[in-house]
């Protein structure tokens, strides 16, 4: 996906047949002005200067495309997206777990999600997102996927390509946001998300969920991210937790600063079934070295999953003995302590 100049104005490669509008990231247009809702946002000189502003000219179902320029966007409220077949995205197109140069932010003192997706086929992409807020409350998401609408299902959100700083900058000192996920697909069994993808993305210093599959919302798909802790006392309650039917976690680079209290780098709960996990590297960066928790009645399947912990653990631990079709075919060696400590490839009923 690429913007391109054509015949007097700009297209998205992808989606050709929908309108392009800029969006100031905060910083003045090169050989234009700064940007203003008043613009009509047609081109990189002439921004708007909100998202909301350029979302009021898009069309539902159109294939519109909304750019966010190099800079940063302070957020005073939601963007709430119901605009079908819509694309956010930054500028630049450096692929994945690259930090992107059009940043979305709020004030520290923001408590609310950034983004709320109640709309098929919204795709965000290429931006970075700084949201180390100090306040907090439950079920507050940086972007969050059918936010309250029981009566309808969405379909087809892509979140790729995005990097999640949950510090306020790089480096900055820790900050307490132990109500805030990153991504929750779907919000409850009522509101649900379909065939969701979260691909590509860097999260970094998450305090509770990173990636978060709600009740009903089947067909996630969650491949090739990079989750990892922060600076300070960040420690990832879990990775991705997932309590949908037939979610696939693939390829992904996992790490959790876990303790009794967290669940590590992947869960399955209870309300899930047919969870596929493979080709995962997980890290247990604590006393809790399970690398995958399926807790009672859900069913997975995994393969080829490793995880590096600071001691010997369960790469797989089913809480209860596990729920038929379940199976685990998973491959590892631990080296943490001399002399080397027994490998942990079988999966074990309650971490025995």
């Amino acid at each position: 996906m690429s913007l391109f100049f054509n015949h007097g104005y700009w297209s998205n490669s992808s989606k050709p047949g929908g309108q392009v509008f800029f969006v100031s990231g905060g910083t003045p247009a090169y050989r234009g002005k700064g940007g203003s809702d008043s613009s009509d946002g047609l081109t990189p000189e002439r921004p708007l200067s909100t998202i909301s502003g350029a979302l009021a000219k898009c069309v539902s179902g159109r294939g519109d495309t909304v750019v966010v320029l190099p800079g940063t966007i302070t957020l005073t409220a939601p963007v709430n997206i119901t605009i079908a077949d819509l694309t956010i995205q930054g500028y630049a197109d450096t692929g994945p777990h690259v930090r992107k140069p059009s940043i979305i932010t709020a004030a520290a003192t923001y408590d609310d999600n950034l983004i709320q997706i109640d709309a098929d086929d919204v795709t965000i992409k290429d931006l970075t997102f700084e949201a180390g807020f100090t306040n907090t409350t439950a079920n507050q998401e940086v972007i969050q996927i059918n936010s309250t609408d029981a009566s309808s299902d969405i379909f087809g959100a892509v979140i790729e390509n995005c990097f999640f700083e949950m510090n306020r900058a790089a480096g900055a000192a820790s900050v307490t946001d132990n109500d805030l996920d990153v991504i929750r697909v779907g919000l409850d069994s009522n509101d649900r998300a379909f065939s969701s993808t979260v691909r590509g993305c860097t999260i970094r210093g998450c305090d509770q969920d990173a990636i978060s599959i709600s009740s009903g919302s089947t067909g996630a798909l969650i491949e090739n991210n990079q989750i990892y802790d922060g600076v300070g006392s960040e420690l990832t309650r879990i990775g991705v937790s997932i309590l949908a039917i037939g979610a696939c976690v693939k390829n992904n680079f996992i790490m959790t600063g876990t303790s009794s209290d967290t669940a590590g780098p992947i869960s399955v709960g209870a309300a899930a079934a047919l969870a596929r996990i493979h080709d995962n590297r997980l890290v247990a960066r604590g006393e809790h070295t399970v690398g995958i928790t399926v807790v009672n009645t859900a069913t997975v399947f995994s393969s080829a999953n490793w995880l590096t912990a600071v001691a010997a653990g369960n790469l797989v631990d089913f809480k209860t003995a596990a729920t038929s079709p379940s199976s685990s075919c998973d491959v590892g060696q631990v080296y943490a302590a001399d002399p080397a400590t027994a490998a942990f490839t079988t999966a074990t009923v309650a971490g025995s």
